[in-house]
C-alpha cells in the first residue's frame, strides 16, 4: 500500500489505499465502542477560515475523516504521516464531532476510526477501519 502527501493549493492531502472492503462486522464492532468512548480526538491546525481538518482520500478517490480514541493513537498517526507544520491533536466532545461532521465533513460518506500507522503500509489495508459516517453520527448520539 502506498501513502502520498501532496499540498493542492495550501491543503494537505494524503491519499491512502483500501483493499479488503467489505468488513461490516469489523465495522460493527467498532462502532459499539464509540457511544462508550469518553475522548474523541481529531488531527486539526488553524488556517486562515478558523479549523481545518487534513484531507485524507482513498485510492478510490472518496474523501474520509480520521477520528481517534486516545490521544497517543491520534499522535502515533500524526509522527507516522507528513501532514506539514501546524498540524496537532485535539480532543472533541460527541457534540462537537457531530458539528464538523455536519459542517466540515459534510461530504464524507466515511470515517476511518482509529486507523493505525501500520495499516497505511500493511497488506490488510483501511477496510477493518471504516466506518459509515450517518452510523457513526448515530452512534454519537446514542452515548
Amino acid at each position: 500500500m502506498t501513502t502520498v502527501i501532496e499540498r493542492i493549493e495550501g491543503t494537505t492531502r494524503c491519499k491512502l489505499s483500501e483493499e479488503g472492503r467489505g468488513r461490516s462486522s469489523e465495522s460493527a464492532a467498532l462502532l459499539a465502542i464509540v457511544p462508550s468512548l469518553r475522548h474523541r480526538y481529531l488531527i486539526v491546525r488553524h488556517g486562515y477560515k478558523g479549523l481545518e481538518l487534513p484531507h485524507l482520500f482513498l485510492n478510490s478517490g472518496e474523501e474520509v475523516l480520521s477520528v481517534f480514541s486516545s490521544k497517543e493513537v491520534a499522535s502515533r498517526f500524526l509522527s507516522s504521516v507528513v501532514f506539514g507544520e501546524g498540524w496537532y491533536v485535539r480532543e472533541f466532545s460527541a457534540g462537537e464531532l457531530v458539528s464538523v461532521l455536519y459542517s466540515l465533513c459534510a461530504e464524507i460518506k466515511r470515517v476511518l476510526f482509529n486507523p493505525l500507522p501500520e495499516a497505511l503500509v500493511g497488506d490488510e489495508g483501511l477496510a477493518s477501519f471504516l466506518v459509515d459516517r450517518d452510523r457513526f453520527i448515530g452512534s454519537l448520539i446514542e452515548g
